[in-house]
């Protein structure tokens, strides 16, 4: 992924070498099965608020707009989570870029990170 500006942003399952995010259409992704997408945002001074109920994280991309199912503030910033189910990764049909974007309770709209979404296609049953 891309961090703008100072943050530092990390990628959590499923994701590959440089931070491309890769997801089957048709699965879910369930926080409970430990297949949720999760980013670690460094936010030590907890300056963006992301967990005071307010602010919202969308993770946007051509074909998808996810909103983030939890976010749990750490000492270090927050893990941000988003959980697709099967027909929202269906509808991503090829490689994109994506970003995670937040709205602030300040209504200040801030990108936390940027980075490519791929696709693998599901095989339908004959």
């Amino acid at each position: 992924t891309t961090a703008l500006g100072s943050l530092s942003v990390t990628v959590a399952s499923p994701v590959g070498s440089g931070g491309t995010i890769t997801i089957h259409a048709g699965d879910d992704y369930l926080d409970a099965e430990g297949r949720s997408i999760a980013f670690t945002i460094a936010d030590a001074t907890h300056t963006y608020l992301l967990d005071d109920g307010t602010a919202v994280v969308k993770f946007k991309s051509a074909q998808a707009t996810w909103t983030a199912t939890s976010i749990t503030s750490t000492a270090g910033g927050y893990i941000v989570k988003f959980e697709p189910d099967a027909a929202d990764t269906a509808a991503v049909t090829y490689k994109q870029g994506y970003e995670v974007e937040a709205t602030l309770t300040s209504t200040s709209v801030v990108t936390l990170c940027t980075g490519n979404l791929a696709v693998v296609r599901d095989i339908p049953a004959t």
